[in-house]
């Protein structure tokens, strides 16, 4: 039967994609382990799961795509696939189409999570197969069962491709676990694949449901193949013969033959006969047929059926020898044969393909050097698999007794190891462990020394505990060497010395080495993989050997595609435990130049996949070698990795890793150098391009390399965000930009608490004014147990010995946030200065790109602290309460303005000139009037202008037809009065025609509704409006922007009252 790995990867490359982006994707599809040696991959194409690492842009945009998708849970319409299939079953397949259509479209929907269909897939798969059994079936009742003309193809081909999806998306070998295998329905279902085969043989191209039909009928087949009787007993045809002629008799094998001929029973023949066919098709029949001819031809009664396949594909592979390499139809029939080897190789027992093993390997030796092969990248990726699979032929399965394991699978062995009471890690014994690292090391041979002297330190009954790793003892053999001393060890480790290896075994491992060097990267990886999966069937001595001929293929003579193969095979040894740490010294020197391989070839380089080859030997040796093994390679890897992981992005994902296992955290010392680094070139250095990547990096620095440091980088940002004028060097926008950026990032990151008040007495409390109500924890943080995993209530007092406790625990999580002073004060200042940003250059109104970042970041400051006055509510009782208690907070906590000024300045930005700054303003300004979370900062006029703006109407804000006859409303408040006329001077009073002309008339028609009414206040308002105007004049005399020779001023008033006049007369 398969040899399957218990994890159902694809193969090296998805383990590691699987480790390094569990994070994104929790449910990846996980790779094989150190332990199989016979892999294929789950899914179809996949194959052996090969997937080709760092070869031509692997991941790239899709990888992104694939990131922002999102990643679910569970499968949405189950309810409705039930009743979906349901429909099906009750109809015997003959159901309205469109339901299959929808049941293919929610299939296919879980294309990238297959395996969340798998509590789904026994609901599917069985009512689906069971209503194509009684179409089958009901269609040769009335005949023979050789016969099924009578079957309803329409049917068939509806439910065959709907299983056909089904084992697209998750795997033909998970689905084909629930088909049907009852003896009756193989001759059934090989008459109705036959017939489709007659019908559909002659036709150029298949129509829609065909391929599936007989892919579905090959697969199905295969599992009927695996029938627990002599096929001989089910086959009619034979019956009716022996009846007729009673000339048949059972041969001494036990295989039954005709005529006294020790010949298959005609019912496998059929089987054969139109796999064989199917073989020198494409796609997916090829591989359905490879797969039907793997399971029937290793049957232990098919031993003469199989040496007559062998015979036949020999035929075929001498007959092509002198046929044009590009013939397409010579070239789909030596794939599909290989192909069959390959499986056949796969699923078969050592004991029936010995008998054929060396013919196939004679015939892949041939094929191999002939020059169709070298034209066929996927006969050559398909005979490195042959070769493997028939060198384990060879070699018998078990596990290496010499392969490094990282740790020991015993805690008592461990515990045995390393000294009772003291943890593996810990610095009693690191200087014991390097020592012996050392020690082992001196050995040129490494061979460990408890296979030499049968115990360590006293140490018996195991492996040698080694550095936090182990050499394997064969303990995972089923447990049957859990007895053994070290002197049996040490026979165990003789009998791997002294065994036989066939010959044979050096041509196949020399063909994986040529095919290392192979100029496609599929072959290089196939045969990486096979030198991995041999080399854990080989004695130390011929492993040390194959290890040192890998080595060989780093060469500077050597190409490209050499270095690719050789990391590849590195990465595989690895990842087995077959690269012994003894080995380390001479293997990472090469990884480390294979890291920087880049080589000119005319106008261009190459070795990016190289690089990110060598970075995937850096991924194993994370998963392989314990921290204290990898102490001395570490120095040299992780630099040469932190400089690739700049232009190469699997570089980064080794990195990640690398970082995540080995690297200790730094010394508060090292981080405040590396956050002032950055702080000293924003702040001095000349070069503006420095400036602006200094501000970015800024905004990206973790918590913990802030937090010492955090009141100096909110200078340095509020700081950066200032044009000055009398400094043209450091009037750059772009750092301006950045800096206002980070500046709100760098608040988010850090957080907000509550500022420490100090009463007379020197006490502190949390209540902003010193009345000692006891209302704080001591530390002017607020402890709610939300932050500790509790529900929204207070945790603790300051009066018990644990609210005692968690108020220091608390006091010093909260030492790294950033006090509400200056968030409330200090940043929102810079912020708000950052909107009258109005700095000209030859692009234009540059300021503008300053005005937009500092809008986006004043929000993201008013949730800031919305969300941290919510939370100090809740430590309050009644609504009532509530509301004292806020009013008190914004006025101690917050300049008394805050509101107003941020309101305000925003609505200033919605009603001047450019129009994409207008509609970032007037966006930001309905969400914060409507948004009910941002009410807790006490808006003025809050409830009008919620009124004055709609809150489910879509307002075009870069229209000015639209937006300003909203915005003028405003003006009826005097608080935002002095924003808006400020704001409305520069559209009233330029000169774009559109816009001057929307603004002016929005703003007359407002006015005139004033000016005709005798209310005393509309009066007012006309007064108030006017010397609004007034002291804008007088304050803005010296402005450029506002008065070029008092243009605008003049211009606005001017063209308002004409405006006026005219809709009054």
């Amino acid at each position: 039967m398969e040899e399957e790995e218990s994890g159902k990867g694809n193969g090296a490359g998805a383990t590691w994609q699987k480790d390094v982006e569990m994070d994104m994707a929790a449910a990846m599809v996980t790779g094989s382990s150190m332990d199989d040696d016979k892999v294929e991959g789950e899914r179809e194409g996949e194959g052996d799961g090969e997937g080709e690492v760092g070869e031509g842009g692997e991941g790239g945009e899709e990888e992104e795509e694939e990131g922002k998708e999102r990643m679910r849970s569970f499968v949405e319409e189950a309810d409705e696939m039930k009743k979906l299939i349901s429909a099906i079953s009750r109809a015997d397949g003959a159901a309205d189409p469109a339901i299959y259509k929808r049941m293919e479209n929610i299939l296919e929907k879980y294309q990238e999570q297959p395996q969340l269909l798998d509590p789904h897939l026994e609901a599917i798969t069985v009512p689906t197969m069971a209503a194509l059994d009684r179409r089958v079936m009901n269609g040769i009742a009335a005949g023979d069962v050789g016969d099924a003309e009578s079957v309803d193809l329409s049917a068939v081909k509806k439910l065959c491709r709907l299983m056909r999806v089904l084992a697209k998306v998750r795997g033909y070998k998970t689905v084909v676990k629930f088909f049907p295998n009852h003896a009756r329905q193989l001759e059934p279902v090989l008459a109705l694949l036959q017939r489709c085969h007659k019908l559909w043989r002659a036709r150029s191209e298949l129509e829609d449901g065909e391929m599936e039909t007989l892919c579905t009928l090959l697969l199905w087949l295969s599992i009927l193949a695996l029938i627990p009787f002599d096929l001989a007993t089910v086959d009619t045809a034979l019956a009716n013969k022996l009846y007729d002629n009673g000339c048949g008799k059972e041969v001494a094998n036990g295989e039954w033959g005709v005529e006294g001929k020790n010949q298959p029973p005609p019912l496998v023949d059929r089987m054969v006969a139109i796999a064989k066919h199917y073989l020198g098709c494409q796609g997916v029949m090829r591989d359905m047929a490879a797969v039907l001819l793997s399971r029937l031809l290793t049957r232990p009664d098919m031993k003469v059926a199989l040496k007559s396949f062998v015979a036949w594909a020999h035929a075929i592979i001498v007959a092509v020898q002198g046929d044009d390499p590009s013939d397409p139809s010579s070239v789909l029939s030596v794939v599909g044969v290989v192909n069959a080897m390959v499986h056949i190789f796969k699923v078969g027992g050592r004991d029936i393909l010995a008998t054929v093993a060396e013919q196939c390997w004679s015939d892949a030796c041939t094929l191999a050097a002939s020059p169709m092969a070298q034209c066929s990248s996927l006969t050559m990726k398909l005979l490195m698999k042959l070769a493997e699979r028939i060198s384990l032929t060879y070699l018998p399965p078990k596990i290496p007794t010499w392969r490094y394991k990282r740790c020991e699978r015993s805690l008592s062995r461990t515990l045995g190891s390393i000294g009772c009471g003291e943890f593996p890690h810990s610095p009693a014994i690191q200087s014991d462990v390097a020592a012996r690292v050392e020690r082992e090391k001196a050995d040129v041979g490494w061979r460990p020394p408890s296979l030499k002297t049968g115990g360590m330190n006293g140490v018996s009954g195991g492996g040698l505990a080694l550095a936090g790793g182990t050499i394997d003892n064969g303990e995972e053999r089923g447990g049957e060497d859990e007895g053994n001393d070290g002197n049996d060890m040490d026979d165990d480790a003789n009998d791997d010395e002294d065994e036989d290896i066939p010959e044979v075994i050096e041509d196949v491992i020399e063909q994986l080495l040529a095919g290392l060097r192979n100029k496609q990267g599929d072959v290089r990886w196939s045969a990486a993989k096979g030198i991995g999966r041999v080399t854990g069937r080989l004695p130390l001595s011929l492993a040390d050997d194959v290890v040192a001929s890998v080595l060989e293929l780093f060469k500077p003579t050597e190409g490209d595609g050499a270095w690719h193969g050789g990391c590849l095979a590195l990465a595989e040894l690895a990842r087995r435990g077959l690269l012994l740490p003894g080995r380390l010294e001479t293997v990472v020197p090469v990884v480390e130049k294979a890291l920087h391989y880049d080589v000119r070839r005319g106008a261009h380089s190459i070795g990016g996949h190289v690089r990110d080859a060598a970075a995937y030997v850096c991924w194993a040796f994370v998963r392989a070698y314990s921290p204290d093994i990898m102490l001395k390679p570490l120095t040299r890897l992780a630099p040469v990795l932190l400089t690739v992981a700049v232009y190469d992005r699997e570089a980064v994902r080794a990195l990640r890793v690398f970082a995540r296992t080995y690297l200790l955290p730094a010394s508060a010392n090292r981080i405040e150098l590396s956050t002032a680094k950055y702080l000293s070139t924003l702040r001095t250095d000349r070069n503006p391009a420095s400036r602006r990547g200094s501000a970015l990096a800024l905004g990206e620095l973790p918590s913990e390399l802030l937090q010492p440091m955090k009141e100096e980088v909110i200078d340095a940002l509020c700081n950066a965000t200032v044009a000055i004028e009398d400094n043209p060097e450091h009037c750059d926008v772009e750092s301006r930009v950045n800096a206002v950026s980070s500046l709100i990032a760098v608040c988010e990151t850090l957080g907000i608490r509550e500022e420490k008040h100090v009463d007379r007495n020197g006490n502190g409390d949390g209540d902003g004014d010193g009345d000692g109500e006891g209302d704080g924890d001591g530390d002017g943080t607020v402890a709610t147990c939300e932050e500790n995993g509790g529900e929204d209530s207070v945790c603790g007092v300051n009066g018990d010995g644990v609210g005692r406790r968690r108020n220091s625990e608390k006091k010093d999580h909260d030492e790294g946030h950033l006090p509400v002073g200056i968030v409330g004060r200090r940043v929102v200042d810079c912020l708000l200065a950052s909107l009258d940003d109005y700095a000209i250059d030859k692009r234009g109104d540059v300021g503008s790109w300053v005005r937009k970042a500092a809008m986006n970041a004043l929000e993201r400051c008013a949730w800031l602290l919305s969300k941290f006055l919510e939370k100090d509510e809740k430590r309050k009782g009644g609504d009532a309460e509530k509301e004292g208690y806020r009013e008190k907070r914004v006025r101690s906590e917050f300049a008394s303005d805050l509101a107003l000024r941020v309101m305000g300045g925003v609505m200033k930005q919605a009603v001047e000139k450019i129009d994409s700054v207008r509609d970032v303003a007037g966006r930001m300004l309905h969400r914060l009037v409507h948004t009910r979370q941002l009410a807790v900062l006490n808006w003025p006029r809050h409830r009008e202008l919620q009124a004055i703006i709609p809150s489910n109407q879509a307002i075009n804000w870069k229209a000015a037809s639209q937006s300003f006859p909203i915005l003028v409303k405003i003006l009826a408040f005097p608080e935002y009065r002095p924003f808006i006329v400020s704001g409305l001077v520069i559209s009233v009073g330029g000169l774009g025609n559109s816009l001057g002309q929307s603004s002016s008339s929005s703003l007359s028609s407002f006015l005139l509704d004033h000016m005709t009414s005798e209310d005393a206040r509309s009066l007012a308002f006309v007064r108030d409006f006017a010397n609004e105007f007034i002291v804008l004049m007088r304050t803005n005399l010296h402005s450029d922007r506002l008065c070029r020779n008092r243009g605008l001023l003049d211009a606005a008033p001017t063209k308002v009252m004409k405006m006026v006049s005219t809709k009054a007369r």
